[in-house]
């Protein structure tokens, strides 16, 4: 068929396999496994259940995928992705990425370049470089990013879940960082206060203010429950 079309497949109990193609694609796949080239078209959606997804390059991407082993990714433009009881390993989103995942082997991505939202449960996510605002709700897993650009927003609430945050060199920001029976730690490049001062004692909850480098461009909320909360 050309390959300017639209494709629509459903397939169960085997595999659906594919070059590069440039129409809108709907795939549904259960007990198999989906392997595809470049899908090039800004209308791209696909489904597995107790398989394997594979694709080399996608434009725009949105993704549902429960049990099987693993969704693997190489450079998307924008991606959605709903991942349940599953891994993830993608090498790099150009732009937008919204993350869904529950249980299973976590969530990898090499970098992002746009706006990033996650939202985790029972597994952790992991980002080399973001160069967009990052908006994170997670539970019971964590949250780790390496390498966050100047400039940038960052917006994270999380439930017994680790986090922890890199921030590029140049990076001068505001932070707000409140802990409840969690930890707070951070390097020479950061300076916060404890509200109300350190002499108050022992208390559960705290919450602290100060700035990332000279301060100022970008802003930090952290609101962290029961784990540990890292700048580096």
């Amino acid at each position: 068929m050309p390959a300017n079309n639209s494709l629509s497949a459903s397939q169960q109990y085997g595999n659906i396999t594919m070059g590069d193609f440039a129409g809108p694609t709907s795939i549904k796949v259960q007990y198999g496994n989906f392997i595809a080239g470049d899908l090039n078209n800004g209308n791209n959606y696909v489904s597995v259940q107790y398989g394997a997804t594979n694709i080399a390059t996608a434009n725009t991407l949105k993704i549902k995928h429960q049990y099987g082993s693993g969704v693997t990714i190489g450079t998307v433009g924008t991606l959605e992705i709903d991942a349940q009881y599953t891994s993830v390993k993608i090498t790099s989103v150009k732009g937008a990425a919204s993350i869904k995942h529950q249980y299973g082997g976590g969530v990898t991505i090499g970098s992002v370049g746009g706006a990033m939202n996650i939202n985790n449960q029972y597994a952790g996510v992991k980002v080399g470089n973001l160069r967009g605002n990052l908006t994170c709700r997670s539970q019971y897993g964590s949250v780790k990013i390496d390498d966050i650009e100047a400039g940038r927003d960052v917006d994270i609430d999380a439930q017994y879940a680790g986090v922890n945050l890199g921030f590029a060199n140049n990076y001068n920001g505001d932070l707000d960082v409140r802990t409840s029976y969690a930890s707070f730690s951070y390097p020479s490049t950061v300076t916060a206060k404890r509200e109300g001062g350190d002499d108050r004692g022992y208390s559960s909850s705290k919450n602290y203010t100060g700035q990332i480098g000279k301060g100022g461009n970008g802003k930090v909320f952290v609101k962290a429950q029961y784990n540990s909360v890292t700048f580096k």
